[in-house]
């Protein structure tokens, strides 16, 4: 339990490689980086729906990040700003806002990814930013029928606009309340 950010990271490196990481009992974020070098393997956060705060925030920074379990976002699942990373085999459940925002950022997307329940949108992809991903390694096995799954959006599944671009393949967006995909001018 922590009443300031689990993890901190400006100006350096973090990597975490063996076992597992979990992280609870929020009243802040669980991981804030900025200017930073991010390499993770196998986090856990389960937040706290009532702090108004992101699990993860990500700006200025390089990362990857494998095996991520998000849940219980007070605000975002996982916001990046002004980042370039990719995340690999991740789940995004129950974000008060976004499961996924990228704002001047560009973010690969590789394995199983899954986003359910986010009162807003799915992902949210603005500022120019840019979002890849659903290719399947057949070295992992036979490619899953949906790669990329975004489920259950309190508005649109995905959501992007000031001049960002998406190119995902093999990916399914259902239940949203609004739009699934949602492209915006301006």
């Amino acid at each position: 339990n922590t009443s300031d950010k689990a993890i901190r990271v400006y100006t350096g490196t973090f990597t975490h490689w063996d076992g597992s990481l979990q992280i609870s009992g929020l009243s802040n974020r669980a991981l804030e980086a900025d200017r930073a070098a991010l390499e993770i393997v196998g986090l856990t956060v389960t937040g706290n729906p009532n702090t108004g705060e992101d699990l993860i925030g990500i700006y200025n920074s390089k990362f990857r990040i494998v095996d991520l379990d998000l849940s219980d976002s007070g605000r975002n699942g996982l916001d990046v700003g002004r980042s370039e990373g990719q995340i690999r085999n991740a789940t995004i459940t129950n974000s008060q806002e976004h499961g996924l925002r990228l704002s001047a950022a560009s973010v690969n997307l590789d394995g199983l990814i899954k986003i359910d329940g986010s009162g807003d949108n799915g992902m949210r992809i603005e500022g120019g930013s840019s979002i890849r991903g659903g290719w399947w390694n057949t070295d992992n096995g036979d490619r899953p029928e949906y790669t990329i799954q975004i489920l259950n959006s309190g508005h649109d599944g995905i959501r992007i606009w000031q001049n960002s671009s998406l190119r995902l393949d093999n990916f399914l967006v259902d239940g949203s309340s609004r739009s699934g995909v949602r492209v915006q001018l301006g």
